[in-house]
């Protein structure tokens, strides 16, 4: 699956950035602190290695 995804600080707001994630079949956009990127990052992490051996 291709997807485009683009991470932009938003200016004057320390710790925020817009976050835009596109595939063909959806989108996700939105602005975002740096905690809940991360906490995204842990939970697409956690779900990819379950079941890994």
């Amino acid at each position: 699956m291709q997807f485009k995804a683009k991470v932009t600080p938003v200016p004057n707001k320390e710790d925020y950035y817009d976050l835009d994630i596109r595939t063909y079949k959806g989108e996700i956009i939105g602005r975002f602190e740096r905690s809940e990127i991360r906490h995204l990052m842990e939970i697409l992490d956690n779900g990819i290695n379950v079941g890994c051996k």
